[in-house]
């Protein structure tokens, strides 16, 4: 599923994920979330300053999941997660 960082409401595409279970976890690649950390300044200056740091704290970033699944033959619900 598309992975998408959500910035002043706006959603910017920055990876893929994978549904990991059937409560809704998902699961993606650390090159991924680093593409979101790019979107929020504070983190990315953590980010710069040590780079093999695990934690960080994402201020201004969210995350967002674009699940879709088909209705009919003709209908698509797409919904962000």
């Amino acid at each position: 599923m598309p992975l998408c960082a959500v910035v002043d409401e706006c959603l910017i595409p920055i990876g893929t994920s994978f549904l990991i279970s059937k409560i809704g976890v998902v699961a993606t690649a650390v090159h991924v979330i680093r593409e979101a950390l790019r979107e929020d300044p504070t983190a990315q200056k953590a980010f710069k300053s040590d780079p093999n740091k695990k934690e960080h704290l994402i201020k201004y970033v969210q995350l967002s999941v674009l699940h879709h699944r088909q209705i009919d033959k003709t209908r698509t619900q797409v919904s962000a997660w």
